[in-house]
């Protein structure tokens, strides 16, 4: 039977030479991207039910249900991965065997417990991903090792619970944390937050 959905997806990211979208709980991604027309094929080229060809290739689209995460808000590609933040925690999405993304071998790892308030909190800064929390302010760093980064591993730090944390709990209203957004001056190396205070 067909299942259909009426709402649209939450945000839309570019990872692995494919299109990603991201819906409720679920990753839908596209074939490999060598038609723009491409780009809504979230299915294998192949008949699954054909008797002859059935078969999934590495270039084929699909869906990548993450059942724990609750109403993904945005992803964002950080090396290797595609980070999934929803709002109870983060995913990341790599390839299972590390030699990339496909249809064929893929992980889905969590991160963090720590999820997100805004989609437009999230800010990249010189290869560091920080974005708003009900913990504080999170940021997130792909790990080092003694041969580079190590993909689907990272760093996790809260940058606000030794300095402006007392503030965060108690002075901002829900609507600053729900519609804050982020910015980065690489000029200044210095990121920034815009949000309405409890007095405006």
């Amino acid at each position: 039977p067909t299942v259909t959905k009426t709402s649209r997806p939450a945000t839309i990211s570019f990872y692995a030479g494919r299109v990603f979208y991201g819906h409720e709980s679920d990753i839908y991604y596209s074939q490999v991207l060598l038609d723009h027309r491409q780009a809504g094929s979230c299915f294998q080229e192949a008949d699954p039910t054909s008797e002859t060809i059935s078969d999934l290739i590495a270039t084929d689209g699909g869906l990548i249900p993450i059942p724990e995460a609750h109403n993904i808000r945005r992803m964002y590609p950080l090396g290797g991965s595609l980070l999934i933040f929803a709002e109870n925690g983060v995913w990341a999405i790599t390839g299972g065997g590390g030699n990339g993304f496909t249809a064929l071998d893929l992980a889905v790892s969590k991160i963090s417990s720590n999820g997100i308030l805004s989609p437009d909190s999230l800010v990249e800064a010189t290869g560091n991903i920080y974005w708003w929390s009900a913990a504080g302010i999170m940021s997130l760093t792909q790990k080092s090792g003694m041969f580079g980064t190590q993909e689907g591993v990272f760093d996790r730090l809260n940058i606000s619970e030794t300095t402006i944390q007392a503030y965060y709990n108690n002075e901002l209203i829900d609507e600053s944390r729900e519609y804050v957004k982020g910015f980065y001056d690489p000029a200044r190396n210095l990121v920034q937050w815009l949000f309405k205070s409890k007095d405006a």
